[in-house]
């Protein structure tokens, strides 16, 4: 059985609006194989609340339900690119916003890299990185 791909996205304080957008843009199936964990950080700014600083999405592909896991990769990465036109958008039509988009991480954990991820790397603002070799 292949190991789970495990990935780790970053955006900085918008990692909860990542989060919900990509969530919100995949099927139940595909959302049957992904465990979502949220990696939080207190910010002295929110009353001292904790924000959500980055998402850990561990994706089973390697099991009789690596169909759906796959789909599931892929529509992580259509949602990712999604999210950042959408994010680019919002930024243009507020322009006296002086909120500038960050760079979003995201880090292969574990598993084979998907190439649908791989592909997001040098696209504006994201940067992927293979930390499991």
């Amino acid at each position: 059985m292949a190991e789970p791909l495990k990935i780790r996205i970053e955006t900085g304080e918008q990692t909860e609006d990542l989060a919900q957008f990509v969530l919100n843009r995949i099927t139940d199936d595909q959302l049957d194989q992904i465990e979502v964990e949220r990696v939080f950080e207190r910010n002295a700014g929110t009353a001292n609340e904790p924000i959500t600083v980055g998402i850990i999405l561990t994706i089973a592909i390697g099991t009789e339900a690596a169909v759906a896991g796959l789909k599931a990769v892929q529509a992580i990465s259509e949602a990712i690119k999604s999210y950042l036109e959408y994010r680019t958008k919002k930024l243009g039509q507020e322009q006296s916003s002086s909120e500038s988009p960050e760079t979003m991480q995201v880090f292969i954990l574990s598993g084979e890299p998907p190439k649908e991820i791989k592909a997001l790397h040098g696209t504006r603002l994201v940067q992927v990185k293979v930390q499991n070799r």
